[in-house]
């Protein structure tokens, strides 16, 4: 309450002298004064679930824009079918391709591609070789207490995305947004399900959303509302691309970085504009999972 009445204070120096502002334009009737304030008070509260509290951020995923880059420095080897546990790159992003030959790699990088205006990182996920034929995901898992928060909600979970120049040649530039929940307590991705291995081995494990975008070679926003079922007690997301027979190599894959994904707020079905955190917000989030001494 205290903010919106500070917006209703800022506004009324403005209301006193404005000549551009819609509501004080022209000759102005001291009558209808208090209609007008009025009209302003009710469009700054409706503002007020949009708003963001650095309390409790309204992106219940960490390490979005690919900050923090501590875990897994340089090139790294995604997990096969089993646990993903260490092929971390960006905090909080691991990697699992569904095949043991284990030929998924994920890297952050600042160049090839340059991330989107307003980022300074993003991650890139490529196969090296093979004939790879199944899905190679980047995974999140966001914990109980937050993914309770969103149980039998509609969320809108959207990403930055760029092509790399291999992907066209192999699957026609096609990547899945990806969203599982199940009914346990913060189980993690210590394990997957054994086939096919591209679904962590939650209590209650459902695949709420599997959607396919083709993608760019430039950098977009893509988006899509996932229903979270009710009794969710957790939540992992996932980008992912599936190779073919064809091609292989680094530029095989694809980048991606300002990844959200947040409560829709009333018949919301687009995505708000993404919650930058400050570094030592995201480093601290990050090292509750993972700190190094050296």
């Amino acid at each position: 309450m205290k903010k919106y009445l500070l917006a209703l204070l800022m506004l009324l120096p403005l209301a006193a002298s404005a000549t551009s502002l819609p509501y004080f334009t022209g000759p102005q009737d001291p009558a209808l004064l208090q209609f007008y304030l009025n009209t302003l008070v009710t469009e700054v509260n409706a503002l007020g679930p949009t708003q963001s509290d650095f309390a409790v951020p309204s992106n219940f995923l960490d390490n979005g824009a690919m900050a923090v880059d501590i875990r897994g420095t340089g090139i790294i080897t995604c997990g096969t079918t089993t646990a993903p546990e260490t092929a971390y790159s960006a905090d909080r992003w691991t990697c699992n391709a569904n095949v043991t030959s284990g030929a998924g790699r994920m890297q952050v990088t600042t160049t090839t591609p340059a991330p989107p205006l307003g980022f300074q990182n993003s991650e890139r996920l490529y196969r090296t070789s093979g004939a790879l034929t199944q899905p190679v995901c980047s995974w999140q898992e966001i914990p109980s207490g937050r993914s309770t928060q969103l149980a039998g909600q509609v969320a809108i979970f959207s990403t930055y995305a760029q092509a790399l120049a291999g992907l066209a040649a192999d699957n026609g530039n096609v990547i899945n947004l990806v969203v599982v929940t199940g009914t346990g307590t913060d189980e993690g991705l210590q394990s997957f399900t054994a086939s096919p291995a591209i679904t962590p081995a939650f209590t209650g494990v459902a695949t709420s959303l599997n959607q396919a975008f083709t993608i760019t070679t430039a950098w977009q926003r893509y988006s899509t509302t996932v229903q979270i079922p009710i009794g969710t007690t957790e939540i992992a997301v996932a980008e992912c691309f599936t190779p073919t027979a064809t091609g292989a190599g680094t530029t095989d894959g694809f980048a991606f970085t300002g990844v959200q994904l947040e409560a829709a707020i009333g018949i919301q079905t687009q995505p708000s504009a993404f919650k930058f955190q400050p570094f030592h917000v995201e480093l601290a989030a990050a090292n509750r999972y993972f700190y190094r001494l050296t």
